[in-house]
């Protein structure tokens, strides 16, 4: 008997309203935070508060931004330091100047940080000492006007071509701290070096130096790190989060990564880093090793928890969705039935934003097959979970392409082997033998790209003897797309015994050696 049309659940008055705030919950998480935060179950928001050097690695879509926004809007809350650089800005960049751009980011949060002080100062201070010449508001504005030489000389520096060389003229004597600074420029480059000058009946030498983008900022390190000093309070200490840091060029990672640590050592400012794991590159060694090596400089924190902990991961995630959903007065378990809210924390694999893009787009789904005699047709069901994944496969492809473009064309060959597997044994996961490097090599990258999915890293199979296998998830969205939808999506949560099949241990298909005659 087919459903009342006022009983369709997602049909409802507010429904609409609810698609628009999951399609804004799931866009990049803007200053402030997100509207909606759910800390995450693992003490990764307690660890990253931590006073210490953090990356903190996850999946595009995990939760690495609304982890650091909440954490910035906290620390500005305390009236700590908090300063915010989007290196997805400075993709495009060659170093030195994503470099740079890094450092002038944080010389403008410093000016930032350093007017609020001056104003939260006055607030506490009567009317009639706000400015009364006193040497704390002359210390105030010359300390402003130093950082302000130091942020325009840092604009002009990423204005010039790689190649050009700087000259930088700066006092090396008298009680002009803005002077001792300097200023830069580029060309036409002048051959005298050291010349003098007076100024103000006192003599003073000033110099020219000849430099590159580099020598620069070296030169200027020691200078650059007094300043934070002087603004940043250590015992309160503070933060510099870097976002979307996988977006530098990896060669060029671990230089940024060695810089930055240098400028704020001892600071009282600390590096929370948020990147992807594979296209990660925080430490370089050799002769003069660069960067950041973790557990010695800088302590992990990883949000691809992934289904390896499904049932504190699904009340994660469906209490993010049942947030949004209370917040436009729609009762979220009338508006999904049992087996799509398996489906959805499945489908997307654990990560956040994938399974808030899927509920959004599994409810026009549902209200484009209408209602019908099949059971819980009314609500949105497993099969509208699957369609929706499906649709989202072109855009998976295209970061594969984009993240991996060296890599693409065998993962691509990869990931069909496995659909192919996965059909063959009716069965969306699978056993990957831990000790075959290169294809637990590829298999993380699929893992990365949210193409693969891990269930759990170490299981055994009991015809196998003592061998350790990964099981894996092949994405829901590839299989849809491949319209297999009759293999077992979720056998593999509470039946173990379903996992530990021989049949489902992958190896790839041996090339062929023979000689072409």
């Amino acid at each position: 008997m087919n459903s009342a049309e006022g009983d369709v659940q997602y049909s409802g008055p507010n429904i609409a309203a609810l698609l628009t705030a999951l399609e804004e919950a799931t866009r990049a998480v803007p200053e402030g935070g997100p509207n909606v935060f759910v800390r995450p179950g693992g003490g990764e928001l307690e660890k990253l508060k931590a006073r210490f050097h953090h990356i903190v690695f996850g999946r595009r879509g995990s939760g690495k931004t609304s982890l650091m926004r909440h954490l910035e809007s906290e620390n500005r809350a305390q009236s700590k330091a908090a300063i915010w650089i989007d290196e997805e800005l400075f993709s495009s960049m060659s170093y030195p100047n994503v470099l740079v751009s890094s450092v002038l980011e944080v010389m403008r949060g410093l000016r930032d940080l350093k007017v609020r002080q001056i104003d939260e100062s006055k607030a506490r201070r009567p009317w009639w000492r706000l400015w009364d010449g006193s040497s704390r508001n002359s210390g105030d504005k010359a300390l402003l006007e130093r950082i302000e030489r130091i942020i325009a000389n840092l604009e002009e520096l990423r204005q010039f071509p790689d190649n050009r060389e700087i000259e930088w003229t700066r006092m090396t004597s008298g009680s002009n701290t803005v002077e001792a600074i300097g200023s830069i420029k580029a060309g036409p480059i002048r051959s005298e070096i050291g010349g003098q000058s007076s100024a103000a009946c006192e003599l003073t030498s000033r110099e020219t130096l000849i430099s590159s983008k580099q020598d620069f900022l070296e030169r200027t390190l020691d200078q650059n790190r007094a300043i934070i000093m002087e603004v940043v309070d250590r015992e309160a200490g503070g933060f510099v989060f870097l976002d979307e840091f996988s977006s530098v060029d990896r060669n060029d990672q671990p230089r940024v990564l060695g810089y930055m640590h240098r400028l704020l050592k001892d600071t009282g400012l600390w590096l929370k880093v948020a990147s992807v794991r594979y296209r990660t590159k925080s430490y370089s060694r050799g002769e003069r090793p660069q960067g950041m090596q973790l557990t010695h400089d800088a302590n992990e924190i990883s949000l691809d928890q992934g289904l390896r902990l499904f049932d504190s991961t699904r009340v994660f995630l469906e209490s993010i969705l049942s947030g949004i959903c209370e917040e436009q007065s729609v009762d979220f378990d009338s508006l999904f039935t049992d087996g799509a809210k398996v489906r959805l924390v499945v489908a997307a694999g654990g990560v956040p934003r994938d399974y808030l893009r899927l509920a959004r787009e599994s409810i026009r789904h549902a209200q484009n097959r209408g209602p019908s005699q099949k059971q819980g047709s009314d609500k949105v069901i497993a099969e509208d979970v699957n369609s929706a994944a499906g649709e989202t496969m072109r855009t998976k492809m295209s970061d594969l392409r984009e993240d991996a473009p060296n890599e693409a064309a065998e993962l691509d060959r990869l990931l069909s082997e496995l659909g192919n597997f996965c059909r063959d044994n009716e069965a969306a996961y699978f056993l990957v033998d831990n000790s075959d490097p290169e294809l637990t090599a590829q298999v993380d990258q699929l893992q990365d790209l949210r193409l693969v999915h891990l269930v759990s890293e170490n299981e055994t199979v009991p015809s196998h003897s003592s061998a350790r296998y990964r099981l894996l998830l092949l994405d829901v969205a590839y299989l849809s797309h491949k319209r297999a939808r009759r293999v077992d999506f979720e056998g593999w949560i509470h039946d173990r015994t379903k996992r530990r099949r021989g049949a489902l241990v992958y190896s790839r298909p041996q090339k062929d050696s023979t000689p072409v005659p």
